[in-house]
């Protein structure tokens, strides 16, 4: 039996487990949005970064085409394309939209270049974060110093505003843990 369920184990196709998490910062809170990553570009389903930011009104879907309308803007997909169409306008984007697990998904590069356009509020990103801020929200920044001490070492961590803060310690690790509030390091 050990011997069949290390060959089962050692035969078992390797799964890719979703655990990574995109959050978009609002004015009126956050959203997590499970992130997928194809060839070294990182994916979010369409639809859920459209409800986290505004409303979806009606979504129309064929084979290979997506149309959605987010108020009053129409946006059109295609399988495999980098082209997307906001409005009157034509987006070439740098990766191609996919369809996967029956979700169309957009590359990170969509919030930046179409968001704008369909919420009007500023949109800030930094490449190769899991994280964008739409409208008016300013994260808090911090630094951290570090000072040797005799008998091991000071860790000062400071915060640009008030923040709620919590810290644990596990297996010679300390964890903080953040209120709600975004924070960006400086």
């Amino acid at each position: 039996m050990a011997i069949g369920t290390g060959l089962l184990a050692l035969l078992w196709p390797a799964q890719t487990l979703r655990s990574a998490n995109f959050v978009i910062y609002l004015p009126s809170g956050q959203a997590l949005i499970p992130l997928d990553q194809v060839s070294q570009t990182k994916y979010l389903p369409l639809i859920p970064v459209l409800n986290a930011v505004g409303k979806v009104e009606a979504v129309q879907e064929k084979r290979n085409t997506f149309k959605v309308w987010f108020g009053d803007v129409q946006i059109e997909l295609r399988v495999g394309e980098r082209r997307v169409r906001v409005g009157a306008s034509s987006l070439v984007l740098a990766h191609p939209v996919r369809k996967i697990g029956g979700q169309w998904m957009v590359p990170v590069e969509f919030l930046t270049r179409a968001l704008t356009q369909l919420t009007h509020d500023t949109v800030e990103y930094q490449v190769g974060t899991n994280r964008i801020f739409i409208g008016n929200v300013n994260p808090i920044t911090f630094s951290v110093r570090l000072d040797p001490t005799a008998n091991g070492a000071r860790l000062t961590v400071q915060f640009s505003e008030k923040v709620a803060i919590r810290t644990a310690a596990s297996n010679g690790k300390w964890y903080l843990y953040l209120g709600s509030h975004p924070v960006r390091p400086l």
